[in-house]
């Protein structure tokens, strides 16, 4: 009898080729997928890049254009206060001796102790115009500083409020604009600073009282006296001054409640106190001031409105942004 023989049935082999190939397909859909996701990121890192570029661009012009519009406004701020001259760019000198500086030195806070209030009239050729100036002196009873308010005639809507301070110690003259929409500062470097020292005012000689220059470069004035009234409540003393220039009739007050109106003379380099202020004055605090041209025959009056000895005003520069260039 014949041995039953065992049988089995045989399984396909898988060749090594279609393993390979599957291996390889997933690779290739692995390294796919993978570049797929790495353009995307590079896709999106250029488009923040674009963004970000569009977006610094558009920065630079609107802080070009804030730039350009700041720097005419502190020109215009500049002339409308002291008149158009000279070159303001790399540190150039423009009327009265001032050069913007972005790191002219200031006080970080600058206190005045009394207020003086003056209108100002210009009459050509000694006739009114019925152009009337208020303009408000700041005194400061340590003699630093000084300083003048005032609102041109000229000053166009926006352009604000105008404020010079006159810094013997740093040497600076800091203009200050307030507006409804901000307030900014200009600092300037002040050549003229010693000639407002204590050093400024000329002692009595003879019959001439002791005097305070206002303009270094204006001619002296001998002056004369004009006896003594009441103005404004305090007791003054008037002169009057007469050189080749012009003859001015001058009321000064040497009150003790005062502070020393030696600085009062820095406003005469302001344009509107042109042909008002005299070049130099009996030492004391104005309270008011006539002067007349000889050549045009034109005159200027200066008339004390209010006087607060009491009054506390506190200048804190930190919330004025310095600007720092000019575009002239």
């Amino acid at each position: 009898m014949l041995a039953p023989r065992n049988f089995s049935i045989a399984r396909p082999r898988r060749s090594t080729r279609t393993l390979a190939g599957a291996a390889a397909a997933l690779v290739i859909a692995s390294c796919m997928t993978g570049a797929s996701m790495s353009a995307q990121g590079m896709l999106g890192s250029l488009k923040k890049r674009a963004a970000d570029a569009v977006e610094q661009k558009a920065n630079r012009k609107v802080n070009q254009k804030i730039d350009e519009v700041a720097a005419k406004l502190v020109d215009r701020s500049f002339d409308s206060m002291f008149g158009a001259a000279g070159d303001s760019e790399g540190g150039g000198e423009k009327a009265g001796g001032f050069a913007l500086l972005p790191n002219a030195p200031t006080e970080p806070f600058y206190d005045f102790d009394a207020s003086l209030i003056y209108e100002i009239e210009r009459m050509p050729k000694g006739k009114s115009s019925n152009e009337k100036l208020l303009v408000t002196m700041l005194l400061n009873s340590d003699g630093k500083y000084s300083g003048t308010r005032l609102v041109p005639e000229d000053t166009k809507k926006g352009d604000g409020d105008l404020f010079a301070i006159f810094d013997l110690k740093n040497e600076s003259m800091v203009m200050l604009i307030t507006s409804d929409k901000q307030k900014m500062s200009m600092a300037y470097g002040w050549k003229n600073a010693k000639h407002y020292g204590d050093g400024l005012t000329e002692p009595a000689t003879g019959s001439d009282p002791a005097t305070t220059v206002a303009s270094p470069t204006a001619r002296p004035m001998t002056f004369a006296s004009l006896g003594t009234r009441t103005i404004a409540g305090y007791s003054a003393e008037g002169y009057k001054g007469e050189n080749e220039d012009g003859v001015a009739e001058v009321w000064v007050t040497r009150d003790a409640d005062l502070p020393s109106g030696h600085l009062m003379g820095t406003s005469a380099s302001i344009r509107q106190m042109r042909g008002v202020m005299p070049g130099s004055y009996p030492t004391g605090t104005l309270l008011e001031v006539i002067s007349t041209d000889r050549k045009s025959g034109d005159t200027g009056r200066m008339t004390i409105k209010s006087v607060n000895s009491t009054s506390k005003t506190r200048i804190d520069m930190s919330e004025y942004p310095r600007v720092g260039v000019g575009s002239r």
